[in-house]
Formats: C-alpha cells, structure tokens, sequence
C-alpha cells in the first residue's frame, strides 16, 4: 500500500459525489497529514494527487460546455 492511496481513494469519493477535493475534509485531513510527512503546503498534496490521478486516467476535467452544464473533475 503506497503513501498516497488513502488521499486517492478521498479524492475519488470526493468527485463521485460532485464536491471540490480542495474543499472535502476528509481530503483535507489526510492531506495535513501528507504534508507534514512531505513537507509541501497541504493544498500542493490535493493538487498534485489530482494531477496524478487525471494522468493515470481515473479522473478528468471537463468544462460546463463539456459536460451539460457541471463543470469540474470527473471519474473517467
């Protein structure tokens, strides 16, 4: 079990249920916790899961035009 998979699995939760991950506690909780471990600002943690995760392909943004009108991340 790697370092980031619990604050992936809250991401993913996170835009399931159409809510911003920045924004999520739970998110936010294991972020604080990855940046003391890491030593980056906690929103650069969420951040960067996020980017890892739309180039693994399990999420993606869309923009309103996109997507009917809800914009946001998706699960792809």
């Amino acid at each position: 079990m790697g370092q980031y998979d619990k604050m992936d699995a809250w991401i993913l939760e996170a835009v399931k249920r159409r809510k911003n991950p920045i924004y999520e506690a739970g998110c936010v909780r294991e972020s604080e916790r990855l940046a003391e471990l890491t030593g980056r600002p906690a929103f650069r943690v969420i951040d960067g899961r996020l980017q890892a995760l739309r180039k693994a392909g399990k999420i993606r943004h869309m923009t309103k035009a996109e997507s009917n009108g809800q914009g946001g991340w998706h699960v792809a």
